[in-house]
């Protein structure tokens, strides 16, 4: 009854069924369980049959235009089904096959692992990221995962200008670029590639998503026209030195010293 009363759409006011008896509202049924300290996994429930969303590439229909003759196909997203319903709906489906997100906010409402929520990542449209994070998805593991797949799967692929606006979908939900980043696009450069000026537009975004590295510096005068610089980490450890340094030195060629004496990247 009280998981009935969640699908029937009763607000805190209890309303009447067919049978003259009062059903709980929401509120009352989440006072209840409150109080009960249980769970209640209103998935368990059988849902209105009346859900269906339709398959991304026939549009509910069942059918494509062959590539070679035009005629049409089955689908083979969706195995000609055309759409799918609460009962056949499931996470990775919902995430890449099915561009309704209400879908996807359906099939969360059932546990999931956080392993199927990281591929959830990995396989989704950029406007579902926030959605899987929110509902508890690792962003930085989609995030390598997705990196790893695009900088190394998609190379050669004709759509891959399509897949780096979730790079910074990705970052903007608060990921951050490691090493292993950096490394795949550093070798991506040294492969074929469909598209040179996406890689470039995804290096963009990786560099600047570098977690910054907060630096101290102790300039003292050497001389009228020259100076020294020691650089600490913010731990009091000596990671530079820079000795007769220019006063017309740039940023710059400032940070290029820098990484020169270090692993830091001048991005950082």
């Amino acid at each position: 009854p009280a998981e009935q009363a969640a699908w029937w759409g009763a607000d805190d006011v209890g309303e009447i069924d067919d049978g003259g008896e009062e059903r709980p509202g929401e509120a009352e049924i989440a006072r209840e369980v409150e109080a009960a300290n249980i769970d209640v996994v209103r998935e368990d429930v059988a849902p209105p049959a009346s859900l269906s969303w339709n398959c991304r590439w026939c549009g509910g229909g069942g059918t494509t235009s062959c590539n070679w003759t035009g005629e049409p196909v089955g689908c083979k997203e969706c195995g000609g089904r055309g759409t799918y319903t609460a009962e056949t709906i499931t996470l990775n489906i919902a995430a890449s096959r099915v561009p309704d997100i209400s879908a996807l906010r359906h099939a969360l409402r059932r546990p999931q692992s956080q392993e199927a929520l990281v591929h959830a990542l990995e396989i989704c449209d950029e406007h579902k990221v926030q959605e899987l994070v929110d509902a508890g998805a690792d962003v930085q593991a989609g995030f390598q995962k997705y990196a790893e797949l695009v900088l190394t799967r998609y190379l050669m692929n004709a759509n891959l200008s399509t897949k780096v606006k979730k790079f910074q979908t990705f970052v903007d939900c608060g990921a951050t670029t490691t090493d292993q980043e950096l490394k795949l696009l550093n070798q991506s450069w040294f492969h074929g590639c469909a598209d040179r000026s996406a890689v470039r537009r995804i290096e963009e975004i990786l560099k600047a998503a570098l977690p910054k590295i907060v630096l101290n510096l102790n300039v003292k005068e050497a001389s009228d026209d020259s100076w020294d610089i020691t650089v600490h980490n913010v731990g009091g450890d000596l990671v530079a030195t820079l000795k007769d340094v220019s006063p017309s030195l740039t940023l710059g060629e400032f940070k290029e010293e820098i990484k020169a004496q270090t692993s830091i990247a001048g991005e950082r």
